[in-house]
């Protein structure tokens, strides 16, 4: 797996299985990674719709808000969105006894999930 530098405070909603084509990749389900800021706090957006279509046209945006080991997530619009969430993650950090050096460790959130859905 590559090495990336994200900072404090987004949520990113990449597929979890990547295929071999893009058709293939966004027919697999989605992994919600959280990466907290040091007070709790992720905040991000997506915008859904058929990624061939000129705009305007049917799309569902989502929001998802993390407060403190919350996570809410809203939604509205009128695209369906076909591939599920499949799971959440967020990475925590730890200092290992070997010279100080900060490693990442994900574990996968098994707290409060609010969902909120809208149809507008």
């Amino acid at each position: 797996m590559p090495l990336v530098h994200i900072r404090d405070g987004p949520t990113l909603l990449p597929h979890t299985t990547p295929g071999y084509t893009i058709t293939e990749t966004l027919q697999s389900s989605y992994m919600l990674l959280i990466v907290q800021a040091a007070d709790g706090y992720a905040l991000g957006t997506a915008c859904f719709d058929d990624g061939e279509s000129i705009p305007p046209t049917p799309h569902r945006d989502a929001q998802f808000h993390v407060e403190t080991g919350q996570v809410r997530i809203e939604s509205s619009g009128t695209f369906g969105v076909g591939p599920k969430l499949l799971k959440m993650q967020a990475p925590s950090w730890a200092t290992s006894s070997k010279g100080g050096q900060t490693r990442k460790h994900s574990q996968s959130i098994r707290r409060v999930f609010i969902y909120t859905h809208e149809t507008n």
